[in-house]
């Protein structure tokens, strides 16, 4: 059963045209990029640990109850009313050097954001190609099955003129006869097929599901191929380019910055000086603020604080550091072996859908030529209808075949791209 489609617009895409619309609309590709100016953010927010905190407070304050002081006697100390109001400064001179780290883990952490977002794109890029000819297939398929259906078609009809003059038999009309009709649910099913890819690619590229496309790009067998070095080429230059790699080499030195400031958690001093200037007023009431004497202080400190037991809370701290850090370490292991199988299958599959397109193409020109001495054979009389029917089998075969191959190839290069080069160029063909 066919999809139920109400066609909003026609769109006109090249495929440079269709990867813009999937850089500007895709939701993981917007996602990524928040987490590049998360890590922007966190980038000003470590500087801003290095610069001075300067606060303004003021306080009123009214004493139900004098405080008292013991001088022999007891004496009650102030006044009832007071408002105090400070200026002060904070600016950290050395926290254990925690700040310097504080400010290369930010830097780093904004670097992972960047190399996930380029590894996004050019994931996104292989998606997108895939999908675009996968469309692009699914339509040749349904022209082809139509030509297939209308060759069949013809060649009924040419079998029922050669039948009402007794140049063929009933069986040979039947047949012919049945082959249109089983050509007919195939088409239905191709364009089934056909419209699902159209949905399937309007979502990815953040279009109108409804939106008709009309793709300009074709399947050729000119795809650029791939001079293939050995595996272990390969695998180091896929090494390189990944920014996988590049992510948890950064992550590698985020989880020795943040074992080395656990470690100086404890034992390790901290200086911190500061500037505090203040006003204070004192009276029996709030009535005479604006008319009695503010007197005033400016003093400077310098705080040295030692954290020398913290209820073992840094050592476990410390532990888990270490075994983020083991943990990122096999997780590496873990993804060079990943990349070993990658490198080693898109090989394989390059090298299969070349030589493939290439029997495909030889296969395609022997069933047309096959095909149309079949015809001609046949309406001279000089062989049978069964002998026509397997040819334009045959040829249907080895279009949708030749088809498929063309796709397989068109994959295979951009998959290669992805896996060994991290391509992400969006509006540049592999």
């Amino acid at each position: 059963m066919s999809l139920p489609a109400v066609h909003a617009a026609e769109v006109s895409l090249s495929l440079e045209q269709a990867l813009a619309h999937a850089e500007s609309n895709d939701l993981s590709l917007a996602k990524a990029s928040l987490e590049v100016e998360s890590g922007d953010a966190q980038v000003r927010e470590a500087v801003s640990a290095a610069l001075p905190n300067i606060s303004l407070s003021s306080t009123m304050m009214r004493h139900m109850i004098l405080p008292s002081m013991y001088f022999g006697e007891w004496i009650q100390v102030g006044l009832p009313s007071d408002i105090t109001t400070d200026i002060s400064l904070q600016q950290p001179i050395w926290l254990a050097g925690k700040l310097g780290m504080a400010l290369k883990a930010a830097r780093i952490y904004r670097q992972i954001a960047r190399d996930a977002l380029t590894s996004n794109r050019a994931r996104i890029k292989s998606d997108v190609i895939k999908e675009y000819f996968g469309l692009v297939l699914m339509r040749d398929v349904v022209e082809v099955t139509e030509e297939a259906y209308a060759q069949a078609n013809r060649h009924a009809e040419t079998v029922k003129r050669m039948y009402d003059v007794g140049m063929a038999s009933e069986f040979d009309l039947l047949r012919a006869q049945v082959e249109v009709k089983t050509l007919e649910p195939e088409i239905a099913n191709t364009k089934k097929n056909a419209e699902l890819a159209r949905i399937a690619l309007c979502n990815r590229l953040g279009l109108d599901l409804g939106d008709d496309i009309f793709l300009t790009d074709e399947l050729s067998s000119e795809v650029v191929t791939i001079d293939m070095a050995d595996f272990e080429t390969v695998y180091e230059t896929a090494r390189q380019h990944r920014s996988e790699f590049k992510v948890f080499d950064l992550r590698g030195r985020l989880d020795e910055i943040s074992l080395k400031a656990e470690q100086r958690n404890i034992y390790w001093p901290n200086f911190v000086f500061g500037l505090n200037y203040r006003r204070q007023y004192q009276d029996k009431s709030f009535n005479s603020v604006r008319d009695v004497y503010w007197p005033d202080s400016f003093t400077w400190t310098l705080n040295m604080s030692v954290p020398l037991f913290d209820g073992f809370a840094t050592s476990a701290r410390v532990q888990k550091a270490k075994i983020g850090l083991r943990r990122t370490q096999l997780e590496l292991s873990q993804l060079e072996q990943g990349l070993s199988l990658e490198v080693s299958l898109v090989l394989s599959e390059l090298k299969r859908a070349e030589d493939q397109i290439n029997s495909l193409t030889a296969v395609l020109e022997l069933a047309r030529k096959a095909l149309d001495i079949a015809e001609t054979r046949y309406e001279q009389g000089i062989s049978t209808e069964l002998e026509v029917l397997d040819s334009q089998l045959a040829l249907h075969r080895a279009q949708l075949g030749h088809l498929q191959g063309l796709y397989d190839l068109r994959v295979a290069n951009a998959e290669y791209a992805r896996i060994v080069h991290n391509d992400h160029d969006f509006g540049r063909e592999n």
